[in-house]
């Protein structure tokens, strides 16, 4: 990690800020996540998967601090909708007390082929439904729907029983 020395007081530079944050707590959070890991593996607890999913999520809200501190350098390339969105349907975590969450996916239009940065999507998307799962009531049902919406638009729509 780059050191910057502060000439005079000066503030440090925001981006250069959250991104130290960011990789000091991702290099801790690696060897927490490989302990939870061989935990769940090792006993099948349901603390130890609970555990395990905490850490996942504190993964991606530092993904998050990576992609958000920093000016927006978006990479649009091809994605076919349908198979990514049930990629990021099969990773949602459990609710507050461990039971499972399940996203359906719907998309109106089989092999649709979107040019979206699907690192920027991906990250949008896992909050919203880290969120839907969060303040669901179990059983945590959520449905994510994909339907074109004009000639170069796609609309997402997520529905939730939650607050």
């Amino acid at each position: 990690m780059e050191e910057r020395p502060l000439a005079g007081g000066a503030d440090p530079d925001p981006e250069w800020l959250v991104n130290s944050v960011a990789h000091a707590l991702r290099n801790t959070l690696f060897a927490s996540l490989l302990k939870a890991e061989l935990l769940v593996r090792s006993t099948g607890s349901p603390e130890a998967a609970a555990l395990f999913e905490s850490l996942r999520r504190m993964e991606r809200l530092i993904d998050e601090m990576l992609l958000f501190g920093r000016e927006a350098d978006l990479t649009p390339r091809p994605v076919e909708l349908g198979p990514f969105l049930d990629r990021i349907a099969a990773h949602r975590g459990a609710g507050e007390a461990g039971e499972p969450a399940r996203v359906t996916v719907e998309v109106d239009e089989p092999g649709l082929v979107v040019d979206w940065d699907p690192d920027a999507v991906r990250t949008a998307l896992d909050r919203i439904l880290d969120n839907a799962v969060q303040h669901t009531p179990p059983p945590h049902e959520i449905r994510l729907a994909a339907a074109r919406s004009g000639p170069d638009q796609v609309r997402l729509t997520i529905t939730d029983r939650g607050t």
